[in-house]
């Protein structure tokens, strides 16, 4: 059902991406909310380098070679940089994503970093 609802979702919103042949469908799901809420400032590749990239000092964290564990990635997108006592200029996310979507959007960042 779930996967259903990410496709539908996907189909709505106007989002494409390649099927995921690893068969983790939170990834997936995860693609989804990262190209919504983080592609602008982290980038569509997950570089670091989004159109919005360079307003901030410092620049926004590229996934690929980022090694921070799933909770802290959890943490920063739930409370925000100010929350975790790093940079203001990253926004919390905890009231605008579910619970769901949150361990479906650090999913897919930590598919990004293992696949570097």
């Amino acid at each position: 059902m779930r996967t259903v609802v990410a496709i539908l979702l996907a189909a709505v919103s106007g989002y494409t991406f390649a099927a995921d042949n690893s068969g983790d469908a939170a990834a997936t799901r995860g693609h989804i909310v990262y190209d919504k809420f983080c592609a602008k400032c982290h980038g569509v590749n997950a570089d670091g380098r989004g159109k919005d990239s360079w307003k901030y000092k410092p620049a926004p964290t590229n996934f690929h070679v980022a090694g921070s564990a799933r909770p802290y990635m959890e943490d920063v997108t739930r409370k925000g940089g100010k929350g975790v006592g790093r940079s203001e200029d990253m926004p919390d996310w905890g009231d605008d994503l579910s619970a769901e979507q949150l361990q479906d959007v650090v999913s897919y960042i930590m598919s990004v970093r293992d696949k570097h």
